[in-house]
């Protein structure tokens, strides 16, 4: 048996007023605890894309759209400069203040992670509003920030003690060499910054099943890691303190096993 949830009618509708004049349309759909913004998907695709999704989550959350600028109630500016990547994405937070939104969960799809992104590069409240308070508590502290290959290292704010790097090749050797690392709980980095006994703090993506369940109890096995919920990371005074009493600490993980190769032979060989 098939439930199907019907497209449903906002319970609010308006539009935000960016600085250049354009007017972004959004919509709010339940009034749930948690705010959801769903992101726009292609530029050439409205809001109305996510009417599948809608009902369903508006059960339990308070969901927020917009129409991408260009399309269905919002303004279509002229020029390629009004649709580039860091002004569609900065219209996400015009949205958010005009439909009285502090905190929202971003959720996006094709072109929509790419927005998503640069939101998260213009807004890092987490890491880098840290900084200044953990140098504070430790003279000379030094940071090397990783945006990786999708977002611009000069589109962060700068911080001093701060350097921006994006792609980065062989990870692994800065990593060995950190007094501490602050990452995503992601089973890979983890796991090498847990072989080469380095310090971290991770903080796993909030509803991310793997890094908050898995690779939490893998590190758990091992000792491994200073775990930071997503709630205390989005709080500098609270992520300070953790990058400060972690930092450049001995480590009593457990050891990771290397005979990874080895073994795997031994399976093949049984096999032939």
């Amino acid at each position: 048996m098939t439930t199907q949830h019907r497209a449903v009618e906002p319970d609010e509708t308006g539009t935000a007023r960016r600085e250049d004049g354009v007017r972004i349309g959004w919509e709010v759909s339940g009034s749930g605890p948690t705010t959801i913004l769903l992101m726009p998907t292609w530029t050439i695709v409205h809001s109305r894309f996510w009417k599948s999704q809608i009902p369903y989550l508006a059960r339990h959350f308070r969901v927020v759209t917009f129409d991408g600028r260009g399309n269905g109630r919002s303004d279509r500016p002229v020029g390629a400069a009004a649709y580039r990547d860091e002004v569609c994405a900065a219209d996400a937070p015009a949205v958010l203040d005009a439909t009285g939104t502090d905190v929202a969960v971003v959720a996006g799809l094709s072109w929509g992670v790419t927005w998503a992104l640069h939101l998260a590069a213009a807004h890092p409240e987490r890491v880098l509003d840290a900084v200044p308070i953990a140098r504070r508590q430790v003279d000379g502290l030094r940071f090397l920030v990783v945006t990786g290959p999708r977002i611009e290292p000069r589109s962060l704010p700068r911080r001093r003690g701060v350097t921006t790097r994006g792609l980065v090749p062989d990870l692994y050797r800065h990593l060995a060499a950190a007094d501490l690392a602050v990452v995503q709980g992601g089973l890979t980095t983890c796991m090498e910054l847990t072989a080469r006994r380095t310090p971290f703090v991770y903080v796993p993506l909030r509803h991310h099943f793997e890094q908050g369940f898995h690779v939490r109890h893998r590190l758990e096995r091992y000792r491994a890691g200073h775990h930071a919920p997503y709630e205390e990371a989005s709080d500098p005074d609270a992520l300070a303190p953790a990058i400060v009493a972690n930092l450049g600490g001995e480590v009593d993980y457990r050891p990771v096993e290397s005979d990874g190769a080895a073994r795997a032979a031994d399976l093949i060989a049984d096999l032939l």
